[in-house]
């Protein structure tokens, strides 16, 4: 049904090269819409009850991961990630929240020994709290497109550490608002993650340029004036 299409949305430049070069999809049926993000919604902030509900220690830095159980993701080399830190001392506390078919895989490893234990949520309808009770937000994912969880945890103010991949480069720039990894490379992963766990400075500097950039850039009210600005054109 392709030629029948008057355009491609892309959400990413990374997508976008690939239909065009790839998919051969013509240059001037190709338009680039980025997501956006509820910046209202996602906004700054810190849930301790929250925090205090998982039973999380005073002393313990949450690590959070939002999305789909799904092999994609790599939640495995994330949990492999923790597991290290939390051999080497240092009391990281990983929550997950979602669902999906990697489920039963990724409760078989949670049997694991770990210090203290991750959690695994489930899927969840207040995501807006989670992202205010981590310290830092992880996507472990060997392939993305443009992540809404990735936007709406760099709205929220949060660091990230995601990999190096689709259109996360588009929104992380490494050392500035967030870091980078390559997929696949659980200490590079660990090692990203303590850099985080050192420096509180570091945690408020990039998670305050991450918001600044989602706001000028990505904000649900310019996604929407593309869209709007497509359909008009195609009527």
């Amino acid at each position: 049904m392709a030629f029948r299409a008057n355009k491609f949305v892309a959400v990413s430049n990374d997508l976008y090269r690939w239909l065009k070069v790839t998919v051969r999809v013509p240059e001037n049926k190709l338009v680039f819409i980025p997501n956006g993000v509820d910046t209202d919604r996602f906004r700054p902030g810190r849930n301790l009850e929250l925090r205090r509900g998982w039973g999380v220690a005073d002393d313990e830095f949450v690590v959070g991961a939002i999305g789909r159980l799904d092999p994609i993701k790599n939640h495995e080399g994330l949990l492999a990630a923790v597991r290290s830190l939390n051999a080497r001392g240092y009391k990281v506390r990983l929550v997950m929240a979602g669902d999906g078919p990697e489920r039963v895989k990724i409760e078989n490893l949670l049997r694991s020994p770990f210090a203290p234990p991750p959690l695994l949520l489930g899927a969840r309808a207040d995501v807006d709290e989670l992202y205010r009770a981590f310290d830092l937000f992880v996507l472990n994912s060997f392939g993305e497109g443009m992540s809404n969880t990735l936007l709406e945890a760099m709205a929220s103010g949060l660091p990230t550490v995601c990999t190096a991949v689709g259109g996360n480069t588009e929104l992380v720039t490494d050392g500035q608002r967030g870091s980078l990894v390559r997929p696949g490379d659980d200490m590079a992963l660990a090692e990203a993650i303590q850099k985080y766990i050192g420096s509180s400075e570091m945690r408020t500097t990039h998670g305050h340029n991450a918001r600044h950039f989602i706001v000028e850039h990505f904000s649900l009210e310019r996604m929407i004036h593309r869209y709007v600005s497509l359909y008009e054109s195609a009527a």
